[in-house]
């Protein structure tokens, strides 16, 4: 067989990465000697990546301005993408000689805009409707769907879940699953399920031995990792209120890791999960600004930054997880590569997706919002979990259990409904 994988993201971000290993392990195990081309907004460095494991890689049918800085950048880039005829048809030549089609997951069916919805959400859509042209089977891996703001995106989303070509819908938490219960409104469409998210599905050892990252030795304990992420708080709808919960969310970081430090006598790691394509994607400017907030604070010693080159294997970030006490992720797949890794993890919410994963998981309680975060709380929580780290650890691995055996169950559905592809 041959199949497209359609919509992944970027490998700059390893949270993505996994979860296209764990699609890729999933069919060679499933479908041997098969064929495998995927979409990717970074076609070049992701051609590099897989060319060894005989993936070829093309670029998205419509471009992602996003990714480019200023107006001239955007608009210039932007067209020329959109005129480059070559990426486009190998995409299309990809998808007819294909025999079934995957829609990667993650968490790409989203958008804030109240009009006309963003350009990675109508790129993401339009491979499907290409698929549906073609008359392709396709299965949605587990992924998240929505917020949709605009009453058009929701309509189109819909029209493309009743598609005649689409064979299963897996929702990677509840809240998705109701969701798309909402869009198909009772009528006719495949059978949507939930299924935890795809890099659950790595493997123990998860490919190659990577480079190892190690934990500066001597640290004193605890450690707790952070993660943090530019966010464009979209519940506020002036520039002065984002402003405000940005510098509300980084002091409360700051507070947090002064708290480890000065309270219980521990320390700081600070790694970069997405380093790109685009500003708005890219956790160093972030994560910048926060070590420049941090200086003079903590005793350097305390604070380490651990630094990553272009493209950081899941494995490792699960190696370097392993070696932290407690994982603070804004980015959820750092939660899941802490979980992963059997560390805990205190899980920041910018969308819904973290909040009902977390809770889908049973660790619910692990949680909190980064709009309007509350510095004494996100203190209060992490110092409780510090204290109770073996019992909370306990239910971490006993979560991981259920989760892997969970996704192979349902995955084996997704299995059926394409093996029967012409």
């Amino acid at each position: 067989m041959k199949f497209v994988i359609l919509n992944t993201h970027s490998s700059l971000n390893s949270g993505d990465l996994g979860i296209v290993q764990a699609e890729v392990a999933w069919i060679r195990t499933n479908f041997p000697g098969a064929g495998i081309v995927l979409t990717s907004r970074t076609p070049g460095p992701d051609r590099r990546l897989f060319a060894g494991l005989g993936i070829d890689v093309v670029p998205p049918i419509l471009p992602t301005p996003s990714f480019h800085a200023g107006v001239g950048r955007k608009v210039r880039y932007g067209l020329a993408d959109l005129l480059s005829i070559g990426g486009k048809t190998a995409l299309v030549r990809a998808i007819k000689a294909s025999q079934a089609v995957i829609s990667s997951g993650g968490g790409y069916f989203w958008s804030d805009r109240r009009l006309v919805p963003g350009p990675m959400f109508l790129q993401s859509l339009l491979h499907l409707r290409l698929a549906a042209a073609l008359r392709k089977p396709v299965v949605f891996f587990p992924q998240s769907f929505g917020p949709l703001a605009s009453p058009t995106a929701r309509s189109l989303l819909g029209r493309a879940f009743r598609a005649p070509n689409v064979k299963k819908i897996f929702a990677r938490e509840t809240e998705s699953l109701d969701f798309v219960g909402r869009l198909l409104a009772g009528r006719d469409g495949p059978p949507v399920v939930m299924a935890p998210d795809m890099a659950f599905g790595l493997a123990r050892d998860a490919g190659a031995e990577p480079v190892p990252i190690p934990v500066p030795e001597g640290l004193p304990r605890p450690v707790v990792a952070l993660t943090l992420r530019g966010w464009n708080f979209p519940e506020a709808r002036d520039p002065a209120a984002k402003a405000r919960l940005r510098k509300n969310y980084l002091m409360a970081m700051a507070g947090l890791a002064r708290f480890v430090v000065d309270s219980k006598k521990g320390s700081i790691i600070v790694f970069c999960q997405v380093r790109g394509p685009g500003p708005f994607e890219d956790d160093r400017l972030t994560t910048d600004e926060f070590l420049k907030r941090m200086a003079g604070r903590i005793p350097g010693d305390r604070l380490q930054f651990v630094r990553f080159p272009e493209t950081v294997q899941p494995s490792a970030l699960i190696g370097l997880l392993g070696q932290a006490d407690l994982t603070v992720a804004t980015r959820f797949h750092s939660a899941i590569y802490s979980l992963l890794a059997g560390t805990p993890a205190l899980a920041l919410n910018y969308q819904p997706k973290s909040r009902a994963a977390m809770r889908d998981l049973g660790l619910g309680s692990f949680t909190l919002d980064i709009a309007g975060l509350d510095p004494d709380r996100l203190i209060d929580l992490a110092g409780d979990m510090i204290e109770r780290l073996p019992e909370i650890r306990e239910a971490v691995r006993a979560s991981v259990a259920v989760a892997r055996a969970t996704l192979d169950r349902r995955l084996a559905e997704a299995r059926d409904a394409l093996a029967g592809a012409p």
